[in-house]
């Protein structure tokens, strides 16, 4: 319903709700009700076909807009966003539901803002590309920064200007989520292989040092697990452990440094295979093409949990 929000059937007049069974127009897009389609057996607008007056979706959203009355609640004087047509506040800056820019046409005369403690974290005001705004058109490389946020979706107002800022000086700055979290930032940021590889190695390390580190936590006495360290020292599987662990360390300061450059990579390759498939594809309709993945990091986090615990379990029956 996202891309026909606030639109209605040509033949019953009805507007469309959620969850409705919609049949679109493969000339031109205008969507009707199945059961109206059925009826008519053709697109209502077929006579204008191959015509300046042909359908899109785009001209009937924008004058589905004009005019509209918000319902009690609503602000009366909130903006619609241009890409998913969300309605937002009326002195936003960015989407609330797509996260891109949104062009207010007094944005001095709203409300001065708090402004934040001395050293709480500010994305916009922490340097001089994340201060700065940017129109949904402007490029970023060979895309648009409508693209790229489309493709980004939630975190666009965090990752929009450190791609900009990438394609200035090379570098997104550092990314603490990367660092931190790892194979689970980049499983939610779906980029799933680079997620999965990582997540492999993470869990061979975490059961090799429990097989390590066994003798030393099963030991019955003070002294019987300083001799079990001993040991471990001299056990043949201690030096790969260790470059293992060091190795996933490197990588884990690679996602801190570069994170931010490789998600930009990965959305400017997002937007390339969708635009292969589909030259005219809209930003709008990238929204599926790219966003997150909760389910996918905790999935595998609690695979991580599970596989740890199951295989301590069985080591010390």
């Amino acid at each position: 319903m996202l891309f026909y929000e606030g639109l209605s059937c040509p033949v019953c007049k009805k507007r469309f709700e959620d969850g409705e069974d919609l049949v679109v127009c493969p000339h031109c897009g205008l969507p009707h009700h199945r059961a109206c389609w059925v009826t008519t057996g053709q697109c209502a607008a077929q006579d204008k076909h191959d015509t300046p007056e042909q359908w899109s979706r785009e001209k009937a959203q924008a004058e589905a807009t004009k005019g509209h009355v918000p319902p009690d609640g609503e602000p009366k004087n909130s903006q619609i966003c241009p890409h998913c047509y969300t309605r937002n506040a009326e002195f936003a800056e960015f989407c609330n539901h797509c996260g891109r820019h949104l062009r207010s046409t007094d944005w001095h005369s709203a409300p001065d803002a708090a402004q934040p403690p001395v050293g709480e974290y500010t994305p916009f005001q922490s340097n001089h590309f994340e201060a700065e705004s940017y129109s949904a058109a402007e490029r970023i490389g060979d895309f648009s920064a409508s693209d790229l946020a489309a493709v980004v979706g939630n975190g666009a107002r965090y990752y929009i200007p450190r791609f900009h800022r990438s394609e200035q000086t090379g570098s997104g700055g550092w990314n603490w989520a990367a660092f931190w979290l790892g194979p689970f930032w980049l499983l939610y940021r779906k980029q799933y292989a680079t997620g999965i590889a990582l997540f492999i190695m993470q869990t061979i390390l975490n059961l090799a040092t429990v097989i390590l580190y066994l003798p030393a936590y099963t030991a019955s006495t003070e002294q019987a697990m300083y001799e079990a360290m001993d040991q471990m020292m001299n056990d043949p599987f201690f030096v790969p452990i260790a470059v293992l662990m060091i190795l996933l360390f490197i990588i884990r300061i690679l996602l801190g440094t570069r994170g931010n450059d490789l998600y930009k990579l990965h959305c400017e390759k997002k937007i390339r295979a969708a635009r292969q498939k589909t030259p005219d594809l809209s930003s709008a309709e990238l929204l599926s093409v790219g966003g997150t993945s909760i389910g996918a990091a905790i999935l595998f986090y609690m695979l991580s949990t599970l596989i740890s615990n199951v295989f301590t379990y069985f080591l010390m029956m």
